[in-house]
C-alpha cells in the first residue's frame, strides 16, 4: 500500500531531532499521554421506588460504555457514575429507563441511605 509507506516516511511532528513521532507508533500505542486523564463523576436524581427499578438501573449503567464504578442510592433516589464519560450522554441514556435528571441541589448525607456501590471491571 503506496499511502500507509508515504505516511511511515513522513513525521508527524517537524522537528530536527533523529526521534520522530510516526504514525504507526501513534497506532499501536508506543506513545504516551504527558498527563492523566481524571475520571468525571456524575450525579443523577432517577425516579426509583423500589428494588426492582433500582436493579433496573444499575444494569442500565452497567452495560454502558467508559464507565468504571457507579452506585445506586434507592433511599435518596440518587445514582452516581464515575468514568470516562459525558454528563449528557449518562442522562440521555439512564433516561430510557427511569425518568432522570442532572442533580443540583447539595448531597443528601449518604451515611444513613441503602446504597449498592458497583466498581466496573
Amino acid at each position: 500500500m503506496e499511502f500507509e509507506d508515504e505516511f511511515e516516511s513522513k513525521s508527524l511532528v517537524a522537528s530536527g531531532y533523529e526521534d520522530k513521532l510516526r504514525l504507526k507508533d501513534v497506532v499501536d500505542g508506543k506513545q504516551t499521554l504527558a498527563f492523566q486523564l481524571k475520571p468525571k463523576i456524575v450525579i443523577l436524581r432517577v425516579s426509583m421506588h423500589c428494588h426492582g427499578c433500582a436493579r433496573k438501573v444499575e444494569k442500565h449503567i452497567s452495560k454502558l460504555e467508559g464507565v468504571s464504578s457507579y452506585m445506586v442510592d434507592l433511599a435518596n433516589k440518587m445514582v452516581v457514575v464515575i468514568g470516562d464519560i459525558l454528563p449528557f450522554e449518562v442522562l440521555e441514556s439512564v433516561s430510557k429507563v427511569k425518568r432522570a435528571e442532572i442533580w443540583n441541589s447539595p448531597l443528601p448525607s449518604l451515611a444513613h441511605s441503602s446504597k449498592t456501590k458497583v466498581d466496573v471491571e
